[in-house]
């Protein structure tokens, strides 16, 4: 089932070629063009729509400015909608603007549009003509995520891109900053009003009333330049035998004024048309068709409601046409009020007869939305339950959560309860949403019997349950659902819901540590997904597979899994027709592939799948947004660039929200408060301190994470607080195989022990580590510890029993670790410069001992003093080193 886009929504309003002219108005749009947004603002019937309308026909017609335009109503608050509509928009002076975003919209979650705005920036980034994009009714916006997401626009979007915003009233954005930046052109009612000399224009030259001076004047005056009240008031004087009482009658109320003179345009409307304006009022759009079906016309050849429409714009009786084919149109929104008013005082009873046909047509002409929103406001809560059931489901696997929501919560809770299908659908909408306590309260009412019966609820139960946490409840009821699906018949949505099933129950037995069982059921729901076409589906079991893999310290199979995924995610790339483009859904893979390239030093790739341009990869998950912003923020400590940390921490500090689940607010705090640890090993300062202290308390105050929480401790000189824990922390991992766990804790005892002055302690810790470590090639969790490891490594590799990859792992400490030597271009010494110059023969270690008559190890140890006191990694470069010094003589 596809829902119709409204294409009137995206129609540049026609309007009249003789309207009166504003010079001045046109000329302050078009200065607007020099900064990133022009704000249209002013009450309703001031001429907004009309002038934005005219002026960008006008641009348009010059060839310099391209511009879409997007209609705004109160369901475009629905963030999956909102982005749909704008991308379309922009896609009409476009069409590769947004084209990838624009299939990832199911995958979007609903608390945050900036990643996916980042893509669409870099989009508009590459286009060449200057373009222009018109929101209409932005007041109509109460959504805190799309004001956010078109804040993010508005300073991030290239200077060839600008906003127009038209608006009953100012959006919540930061205003004043873009005023001192020049940023930001406001035209308010005052520069709306009409002139005495343009209410003379539009009096007696537009509506042809050959008015004196005096009566304009008086109108003007009356009306104080308010342009839906002097077109009012030009349809109640046409015809009008006293004038002088008629302007005398005015009072200085802007809305009664428009009340009192509405009602005498009505007065004066014949019979048929007067019903006919009655009856359609509550129409948010018109054509011919919808207006017979509301009439209750029967189908003809000639439709009724087209003559009458017509008559209606030649009248210029506030009736806007939406398209150039005059099919589509539109009542002033005031007009539209007195009319709903006026219906309501002669015929109460008449509108949820209106909304009910109006529903009915919208449902048979595709418009399920408008279906459902006239089913509601018919009050026919049987007919919108009916409705909803049917297309919730479309809606839900769309990613149009905040649509399922806000009809949902609409519809009476007796009838949302009758239709299990809904119920189903906006439970899961809400956990989609995050809310998971109002899932619980949602399904609560469902009997037993039918919980032990209704797959789609186990799924829902077992995927709610994985989400808190409690993994025996989740894979008990998973378990069960997915023996019962497999059974069922292969429908569409039967296999779809067996995807989500695998990936819940494989999430919920890889954290509950059964690794067998989650590694065999994540290979099952890649294949399934990959089957069905699943994308974001394919995406969460790869990076929930590699995932596994990099807990238990297998990186090169976790790296292949990441690989394959990549190989899906090009191919839909390649049919979105840029090969090379990072999709949103994929980016937990990129993201993960980054970390593992950073453990094995490979900082440069490990940038590749960070960072997409300029800016970090694209995630708009927040959960793994907070990952990826702490590895970026390794990745740029480890290059040295510090200046990029406080940028990072500001925006892991602007997630921080009350609304936020736990585990966002503690992945949040885990975030914060590594990056702080890190940052605070190069730069101690008593800010930092006091920083690292309250997300200590905070992380201990919430879910503990003792090896974040150790972490702190060993930064603030508390290790012997800290070594209880990591010991703890070191067994359980070891026994769960955990080596991705092990490994970093067992690092962090030994940098504990030496603070403590115990090195035959740390020493021992670093020999497991290390032996652990060569197998997956860990490299960069030695070098974060900075000098004490180095050291501890130093002391290693000089043991008779050391392992080799001790004195690998040194090679790669970066030069600013190595030991201080004194100032002389020769820092080796005797002894090393004869071993260096056997080395530059191609000698082995145990040839060099034999020439020079001393132990292996002493060779060997003699080769790790070289390497360390030039900071190099293998032979090849020892001799070129060797060589640029003039250390050796090579010849």
């Amino acid at each position: 089932m596809v829902e119709t886009l409204l294409q009137t929504k995206l129609y540049l309003p026609t309007t009249r070629s003789d309207l009166v002219p504003r010079s001045n108005l046109t000329a302050q749009l078009e200065a607007g063009l020099n900064g990133r947004l022009t704000l249209v603002s002013a009450p309703a019937g001031f001429g907004k729509t009309t002038l934005v309308a005219h002026w960008g026909r006008q641009l348009e017609a010059r060839g310099e400015w391209r511009l879409g335009w997007y209609s705004l109503d109160e369901n475009d608050n629905d963030l999956v909608r909102f982005l749909t509509y704008f991308i379309t928009a922009l896609q009409k002076i476009d069409g590769r603007l947004g084209r990838a975003l624009l299939e990832q919209l199911p995958s979007v979650q609903t608390h945050n549009i900036q990643p996916l705005l980042t893509e669409l920036v870099n989009d508009l980034a590459q286009t060449s003509p200057p373009i222009i994009l018109v929101l209409d009714d932005y007041h109509l916006i109460s959504s805190r995520v799309i004001h956010e997401g078109v804040t993010f626009l508005i300073e991030h979007a290239p200077h060839h891109f600008h906003l127009l915003l038209s608006s009953r009233a100012d959006p919540p954005f930061s205003l004043m900053r873009w005023r001192v930046r020049y940023q930001v052109t406001e035209i308010r009612q005052q520069d709306l009003r009409f002139s005495l000399g343009e209410a003379d224009d539009f009096l007696n030259d537009l509506m042809a009333l050959n008015l004196p001076e005096t009566v304009v004047s008086a109108l003007e005056t009356r009306t104080e330049g308010w342009v839906a009240g002097l077109q009012m008031a030009a349809l109640s004087l046409q015809g009008q035998a006293d004038v002088d009482g008629f302007i005398q009658s005015f009072t200085s109320s802007n809305r009664f004024i428009f009340d009192y003179l509405a009602e005498e345009v009505l007065a004066r409307r014949p019979q048929g048309t007067r019903e006919f304006l009655l009856k359609t009022a509550v129409l948010d759009r018109l054509c011919a068709p919808l207006c017979d079906a509301v009439m209750g016309h029967t189908e003809t050849a000639d439709s009724p409601s087209q003559v009458i429409l017509e008559q209606l714009e030649s009248a210029n009786l506030f009736l806007i046409p939406l398209d150039n084919e005059r099919r589509w149109y539109r009542y002033h929104h005031l007009f539209a009020d007195l009319l709903q008013q006026q219906s309501r005082r002669e015929q109460p009873e008449l509108a949820n007869v209106i909304h009910e046909r109006a529903s009915r047509w919208f449902e048979q002409a595709g418009y399920y939305e408008e279906a459902v929103q006239h089913g509601l406001n018919a009050a026919n809560f049987e007919r919108a339950t009916a409705l909803l059931t049917d297309y919730s489901e479309t809606w839900l696997y769309r990613g149009e959560i905040s649509k399922i929501l806000l009809w949902g919560k609409r519809l009476p809770l007796a009838w949302r309860q009758k239709s299990l299908k809904l119920t189903l659908n906006y439970a899961w909408a809400l956990l989609f949403d995050g809310h998971q306590n109002e899932v619980e309260e949602t399904i609560a009412h469902l009997p037993l019997e039918i919980a032990d019966t209704a797959v789609y609820l186990l799924v829902l139960r077992g995927t709610l349950a994985a989400g808190q946490g409690n993994n025996v409840k989740a894979i008990a009821l998973l378990e069960k659902a997915e023996a019962q699906l497999k059974a069922l018949e292969h429908t569409s949505g039967n296999v779809t819901m067996r995807a989500v099933t695998l990936n819940s129950l494989a999430y919920s037995y890889h954290f509950h540590n059964n690794d067998a069982q989650a590694q065999q059921t994540y290979e099952t729901a890649i294949a399934l997904n990959r089957k069905i076409g699943n994308l974001l589906g394919t995406m969460n079991a790869s990076r929930g597979l590699g995932g596994l893999f990099l807990d238990q310290g297998r990186l090169h199979e976790a790296e292949a899994i990441c690989h394959d995924g990549l190989k899906v995610e090009q191919q839909w790339a390649i049919r979105l027709g840029d090969k090379n483009r990072k999709l949103v859904a994929a980016a937990p893979i990129h993201l993960l592939l980054g970390r593992i390239y950073y453990h094995w030093n490979r900082l440069d790739e490990a940038e590749t799948q960070l960072v997409d341009g300029d800016k970090p990869v694209l995630i708009n998950n927040p959960f793994d947004q907070c990952l990826g912003l702490l590895a970026l923020a390794r990745l740029r400590l480890a290059q040295g660039q510090l200046d990029a940390i406080p940028p990072i921490l500001t925006q892991l500090q602007g997630m921080e929200r009350a609304e936020n689940p736990p585990y966002i607010r503690r992945q949040l705090t885990i975030s914060l408060l590594t990056i702080r640890c890190a940052l605070y090993q190069q730069q101690p300062t008593p800010a930092l301190q006091t920083a690292i202290e309250r997300n200590l308390a905070q992380l201990v105050g919430g879910a503990a994470d003792p090896l974040t929480h150790a972490r702190a401790l060993v930064t603030l000189d508390r290790s012997p607080e800290a070594v209880p824990l990591l010991e703890e922390v070191a067994v359980q991992a070891e026994a769960d195989g955990r080596f991705g766990l092990w490994l970093p804790t067992a690092v962090l005892l030994c940098h504990a022990y030496h603070k403590m002055g115990e090195n035959t302690a740390a020493l021992m810790w670093l020999h497991r580590a290390v032996e652990t470590a060569v197998s997956p090639g860990y490299i960069r969790l030695f070098i974060d510890e900075g000098e004490p490891l180095r050291q501890l490594l130093y002391k290693l590799a000089q043991e008779q029993n050391a392992p080799s990859y001790a004195a690998t792992l040194l090679t790669h400490f970066p030069a600013i670790l190595q030991p201080d030597f004194p100032s002389t271009n020769n820092p080796l010494s005797p002894r090393e410069r004869e071993v260096l110059q056997l080395i530059a023969s191609g000698l082995t270690n145990q040839e060099i001992a034999l020439k020079l008559t001393i132990a292996p190890s002493t060779a060997k140890r003699h080769v790790i003093n070289i390497y360390t006191k030039l900071g190099i990694n293998n032979r090849a470069e020892a001799t070129a080193r060797a060589y640029e010094l003039g250390l050796v003589n090579l010849e």
